[in-house]
């Protein structure tokens, strides 16, 4: 799933919620003052160039880059033959 980077109208807070792409449009409370005011911001800048990613908190965590590069490198499921997709290494 896609992260979206989302503001808050009335607190301004900036924060990070990964969420499916029929979702991301939805309003949800903000994780500081609770106001449903929010909005996504366009485009998601959740790739930073140190290779690091912002967390839901907005802090940033080399980890979480890591991470995302390994799931990256794994083979696009919907390419993959029966064989290939059950296959146990």
């Amino acid at each position: 799933m896609p992260i979206y980077e989302y503001r808050c109208n009335d607190c301004g807070s900036e924060y990070d919620q990964l969420r499916s792409m029929r979702t991301m449009d939805e309003v949800r409370a903000c994780p500081e003052c609770g106001s449903m005011a929010t909005e996504r911001l366009l485009p998601s800048r959740f790739a930073l160039s140190t290779g690091a990613i912002r967390d839901d908190r907005g802090a940033y965590d080399p980890g979480v880059a890591a991470e995302y590069a390994r799931i990256q490198q794994q083979p696009d499921p919907d390419q993959m033959t029966t064989e290939e997709w059950f296959h146990d290494p």
